[in-house]
């Protein structure tokens, strides 16, 4: 592998952990930002699943497609068949738009976090370089007692999105036949 080669390899893995930390502190702020950490979450899977190809000497295609990179990596390592992404798909580019995606629970937010983290630690394990970048074990919240910040989440109900996924619960109210903002 050459020196160019190692350092693309990097950049990949430090920003997959970047979306990792990013994930983390979402979810953990008050009130949590519960969509945008899912977001980073499936970011983080998609840039460590594009490092595993290419330290395998594979050109990753251009995807946000988690089942489709897992499938591609699971013919150089079985143990990619094992990792169930769940909805991490969804979290991709729909999320993104307040009409395209219903808002997650704490509960799924964190499942995806945990499948995140599985997803880093599998691909850092088969591929042989030395990569010592961790924001979040070395974070300081995330040494805190996350039990407490999360439960304290789930009792207040904290969470930026809207439950409903209707686009016209989330467009302004009208007021006089038009919409609030519109001028008089």
């Amino acid at each position: 592998m050459t020196k160019s080669h190692l350092t693309f390899i990097k950049a990949w893995l430090i920003k997959a952990e970047n979306d990792l930390a990013s994930a983390e502190r979402l979810i953990e702020i008050q009130p949590s930002i519960l969509d945008t950490a899912c977001f980073h979450c499936q970011q983080s899977v998609e840039k460590n699943l594009k490092a595993f190809l290419i330290a395998k000497g594979i050109e990753p295609k251009r995807t946000h497609d988690i089942k489709e990179l897992l499938e591609a990596c699971a013919k150089i390592e079985p143990v990619f068949v094992t990792i169930n992404p769940k909805r991490m798909d969804d979290f991709s580019v729909d999320i993104r738009y307040p009409d395209q995606a219903e808002a997650p629970e704490l509960k799924e937010a964190l499942d995806l976090f945990g499948i995140a983290l599985a997803v880093k630690q599998t691909v850092v394990d088969r591929i042989s370089i030395d990569f010592k970048y961790d924001l979040v074990k070395s974070n300081p919240v995330a040494k805190q007692s996350k039990e407490k910040l999360l439960t304290k989440n789930v009792k207040d109900g904290n969470s930026l999105m809207p439950k409903s996924k209707s686009r016209e619960s989330l467009l302004p109210k009208k007021r006089n036949g038009k919409s609030k903002g519109q001028g008089s």
